[in-house]
């Protein structure tokens, strides 16, 4: 496997594992100590600490939605860059309103790296 299958793999695991299963605690496996996370602005972005709270902010927010579904797009990867676009579906707990949105990642080197 090369670099760019295997960042894409890291990128695709992440996707599963954290956002479609729930599981922070796989963060570690998919993103570096040294990331930078874009999404939370402020002087507090960096390192993997910043991400995991970043994510368990981002699950609690998502707790009052049900029948959550995140899908993955299409994944375009050259090199140490991997675009995965996402769709996320889910019914809001309480006044059963459907939503769906949509959105990027950024590059994986080992580990994702930074993302938007």
């Amino acid at each position: 496997m090369n670099d760019t299958e295997h960042n894409t793999r890291v990128v695709r695991d992440f996707v599963r594992t954290v956002w479609a299963d729930g599981d922070i605690a796989a963060l570690g496996r998919c993103w570096t100590e040294d990331s930078v996370n874009h999404v939370t602005p402020g002087p507090h972005h960096r390192g993997l600490g910043a991400v995991r709270d970043d994510h368990e902010q981002f699950m609690a927010a998502f707790a009052v939605f049900s029948d959550t579904r995140v899908e993955i797009v299409r994944q375009v990867a050259e090199g140490d860059t991997v675009v995965t676009q996402i769709t996320t579906l889910g019914e809001h707990a309480d006044c059963g309103c459907r939503w769906a949105a949509s959105a990027l990642t950024g590059r994986a080197l080992g580990g994702i790296i930074p993302q938007w």
